[in-house]
């Protein structure tokens, strides 16, 4: 059984609304309000690169999160994972702030077996004070997957001998 974690870089952050600003750095995205907005409920997506399969083999996910840090009238409030169209995680009232760039905040997703992509989505709230502290980096996204176990009596093509070819 093997073990794969997919990515994308900050920088592919896309926001929801028009009341946020972004700023692109080499190492992600950086977001803050624009000027006289406050309190504000802002949200902003990543779309995982999410296989189906692996060398024939069907993925399942069973993880999916994020590294952010936060300045301190910056904020995270909500954490929304969907597979496809569909909601698969739905946390609220996180307030979370500080720094998560050593340490990834991750969510659990069962054996979720992959047949459509997974989408992670973020709500900001910036608080209303000193803008050098109104500001949220986002450096990473991602999602952990495993292969899902065949079904017993069926061999991977893998897992199959090659064949001598005899040439005439």
């Amino acid at each position: 059984m093997s073990y794969h974690k997919f990515h994308i870089h900050g920088t592919a952050t896309r926001v929801e609304g028009d009341n946020t600003n972004i700023q692109l750095r080499g190492w992600g995205a950086v977001l803050y309000p624009k000027v006289n907005h406050y309190l504000q409920d802002e949200w902003v997506h990543l779309a995982i690169p999410t296989p189906q399969y692996i060398r024939l083999k069907q993925q399942r996910s069973y993880t999916a999160g994020f590294w952010f840090s936060a300045g301190s009238l910056g904020r995270i409030d909500s954490v929304h994972v969907y597979h496809g169209q569909s909601k698969i995680l739905d946390r609220n009232n996180l307030w979370m702030h500080g720094e998560h760039t050593e340490t990834e905040r991750t969510y659990g997703l069962g054996e979720l077996v992959l047949e459509k992509a997974i989408g992670i989505s973020l709500k900001l709230a910036f608080e209303e004070g000193d803008s050098t502290e109104r500001w949220i980096k986002i450096s990473s996204g991602f999602t952990g997957t495993l292969d899902v176990p065949s079904p017993s009596g069926v061999v991977a093509a893998e897992d199959v001998s090659p064949h001598e070819v005899v040439m005439d």
